[in-house]
């Protein structure tokens, strides 16, 4: 089952503002220390960052084809740009490796993330660097 943000599925505009407080109260209920939660919004999806470098992609489908080469994996400049980033690595996965071998996301965006090389591209996405500056404290 494919799980999209509740305003996607709903047909609604979002509300960072609403959400900001849903998340702060839920965590209040649940005693977190909200002093110690930052929250970085990813404009789409966690796939617009793996998209960001065509490289990671790419070396990750390459076992899975061997001994065929990937094809040509579409660059993109802004990552935030990216509309429906799922759907998009979802019809590469076909493209590349046909209809038996689908993407799923808790499997496959780790393997991708793996394979970043650096954060040359990826580093394009404000919502990235806002959470690698959160959660390392390093601008990048």
């Amino acid at each position: 089952m494919r799980s999209l943000p509740a305003w996607r599925e709903k047909g609604i505009k979002p509300c960072r503002h609403e959400d900001r407080q849903g998340i702060f109260q839920s965590l209040q209920a649940e005693h977190v220390d909200v002093d110690k939660v930052f929250l970085v919004c990813i404009q789409e999806e966690l796939e617009a960052w793996l998209l960001a470098d065509y490289r990671a992609v790419t070396a990750m489908l390459k076992p899975l084809k061997h001994p065929h080469p990937v094809g040509r994996i579409s660059r993109f400049s802004n990552p935030n740009s990216i509309r429906n980033p799922k759907k998009r690595l979802t019809k590469i996965f076909t493209q590349e490796l046909g209809y038996g071998r689908r993407y799923v996301d808790y499997q496959h965006a780790n393997m991708i993330a793996r394979e970043i090389p650096d954060f040359s591209r990826i580093r394009r996405s404000d919502s990235f660097k806002r959470f690698a500056l959160k959660v390392s404290g390093l601008e990048l």
